[in-house]
């Protein structure tokens, strides 16, 4: 399982956005955002770099943790 510190996020809304656009990475076993912690929990077969992209490209501010 990967970490990722995800800032600019700040309701339930935004948690739904970038849980639903992870999984639509093929692969992905689990996307799940703590919003308190501002982190995204992912796992799966995956390429990090694709799930930073495309958390990125939806308007937030990712890093690794």
């Amino acid at each position: 399982m990967s970490v990722l510190k995800v800032a600019g996020m700040t309701c339930s809304h935004c948690v739904q956005a970038v849980e639903s656009t992870v999984r639509t990475i093929d692969g992905i076993t689990i996307a799940k955002v703590n919003l308190a912690a501002g982190e995204l929990f992912v796992a799966g077969d995956i390429d990090i770099s694709e799930v930073i992209r495309l958390v990125t490209d939806a308007g937030y501010v990712v890093s690794e943790a």
